[in-house]
C-alpha cells in the first residue's frame, strides 16, 4: 500500500500542478480580450489562484482562514464554470454566424 499511496499522492499533485498551469495559461490570453472573455478571464485568473493556494498549503505552507476559503471556493467555481459556458455558447454561435456554409465550403 505504500507505493499505492506513493503514486496517488505524485498523481495529486501532478493534477493540482497542471490545473495551476492550465488556468494561468488561459488566464494571461483571456485577460487581454475584450467584453466577457475579460470577465472569464480573470475568473482563471482567480482559479489559479486558489489552486496556488492549495499548492502552498500542500508544502505546508499558511492558508486562507478556513471561512475564507470556503467561500471563495463556493463563489468562483460554479459562477467560473457558468460564465464559461456562457462564454463558449456565444463563442460557437458567432463561429456558426461567420463560416461558410456547407455549400459554400465545397468547390463547384
Amino acid at each position: 500500500t505504500a507505493i499505492y499511496d506513493g503514486l496517488w499522492g505524485v498523481s495529486y499533485e501532478l493534477t493540482i500542478l497542471f490545473f495551476l498551469i492550465g488556468c494561468s495559461f488561459y488566464a494571461a490570453a483571456m485577460l487581454r480580450l475584450p467584453g466577457l472573455s475579460r470577465v472569464v478571464g480573470a475568473f482563471y485568473a482567480a482559479a489559479a489562484l486558489l489552486t496556488l493556494g492549495i499548492i502552498i498549503v500542500e508544502l505546508g505552507g499558511p492558508a486562507l482562514p478556513r471561512l475564507l476559503d470556503n467561500w471563495l471556493h463556493a463563489a468562483v467555481q460554479p459562477l467560473g464554470r457558468l460564465l464559461i459556458g456562457i462564454w463558449l455558447w456565444r463563442y460557437a454561435a458567432e463561429s456558426a454566424h461567420s463560416a461558410p456554409s456547407a455549400r459554400e465550403a465545397v468547390p463547384s
